[in-house]
Parts: structure tokens; C-alpha cells; sequence
């Protein structure tokens, strides 16, 4: 009777080694997916939050630049442009010209875009700028990112 029972194929019963095996690899197929989805997704939600902050530091940037304009701040403006734009003129170049032509306010457009590339980071934001003279015009301005901080690059004014 041993003999018999040591050769009943139980590979074919409905909860046997097969189907089971089977569920096993199902299942781990399963795990790494979500496990792989979840991974994609976290790293997406990492970039976007740090594409808004980029973003709203940019536009905090055209904002305090415009504003030290409006007040005649020229060095601290100046301090806000990259090493491009003040290897064009000097502080005091910078000053003579945008006191020639002063913006009275500003407001931000809502134009806001940040490209990241392997060159590094940029961006435009949009702004209305209002001059003493009463006249106006809307602008996006350049910007790039040099370390933590956004500069103000290309022709800003």
C-alpha cells in the first residue's frame, strides 16, 4: 500500500505544487511591479516639487530685481545679473542706463518656464514693467541658475 501512495502524481491537484509555484511567481511579478511603479513615481514627485521651488525662486528673483529698480537699488540689481550681463558694463554703467529709463512698478505676467538640461538650469518669467515715463511694456526675462541662486541673463531691460 506504501507503493501506491508514493506514486499518486499530486502535481495535477487543484491546490498542488504546480498551481501554487505558479501563484508564487505571480505574485512576486506583482511585488516588483508596484514595487517599480511606486520608485518611478517618487522620483517624478521629487523632480516636480523641485522644479516649482526652481520656479518660484525665479520668480522671486525678477520680482526683487525689478523692485531695486523701482527703488534705485542699481548695485543690488546689479548683484541680481549673471557674470555675462556685468562683464558688459560696469556697476555704474548698469546704473546710468536704467536710471535713464526707470521703472515706476512691475507686475509678474504669470509666464513662468524652467528648462533643465545637462548645460544646467534656465528659465524665463514674465513681467509688465511700467516706467516713470507713464509708458509700459511686457517682457520675459532671461534667467539661469548658478548654484542655488537665479541670475538675470540676456537683456532683462
Amino acid at each position: 500500500m506504501t507503493d501506491i501512495i508514493d506514486h499518486i502524481d499530486t502535481s495535477t491537484d487543484a491546490g498542488g505544487p504546480r498551481r501554487a509555484g505558479r501563484r508564487g511567481r505571480v505574485i512576486r511579478v506583482l511585488a516588483i511591479v508596484i514595487v517599480a511603479v511606486v520608485a518611478v513615481l517618487a522620483v517624478a514627485g521629487v523632480l516636480l516639487a523641485r522644479t516649482v521651488k526652481d520656479a518660484t525662486r525665479a520668480r522671486d528673483t525678477v520680482s526683487a530685481f525689478f523692485g531695486d529698480l523701482q527703488s534705485g537699488k542699481y548695485e543690488d540689481a546689479y548683484g541680481l545679473l549673471c557674470a555675462g550681463n556685468r562683464r558688459q558694463y560696469t556697476a555704474e554703467q548698469f546704473a546710468q542706463q536704467t536710471a535713464a529709463h526707470r521703472p515706476a512698478g512691475h507686475d509678474l505676467t504669470g509666464e513662468l518656464r524652467v528648462n533643465r538640461t545637462v548645460k544646467g538650469t534656465t528659465g524665463t518669467v514674465g513681467v509688465r514693467v511700467t516706467f516713470t515715463d507713464g509708458s509700459s511694456e511686457a517682457r520675459l526675462v532671461p534667467l539661469a541658475k548658478d548654484g542655488s541662486h537665479w541670475r538675470i541673463c540676456g537683456s532683462p531691460y
